[in-house]
């Protein structure tokens, strides 16, 4: 229970930033503007999926997020 709702905020964080309380606040509402603008070019059924999307977009683009800043 509650696994979507865990990936979403996930990659709310991802695309925030780790540890910025303000840039995953903006992440989430980037992600449901994301899924709510996606379902009108694809279907509902697609609508969590473009939050796992992002996330594994973010993942792709930017690795580093999830290790912390290099050289510490």
């Amino acid at each position: 229970m509650g696994l979507i709702n865990l990936v979403k905020a996930f990659a709310a964080t991802l695309l925030g930033g780790v540890g910025n309380i303000w840039g995953a606040l903006w992440g989430g509402l980037l992600i449901g503007l994301a899924e709510n603008l996606g379902v009108l070019v694809l279907s509902p059924g697609y609508k969590d999926a473009i939050a796992f999307g992002i996330m594994v977009l973010m993942l792709l683009i930017r690795p580093p997020v999830l290790g912390g800043r290099r050289g510490s």
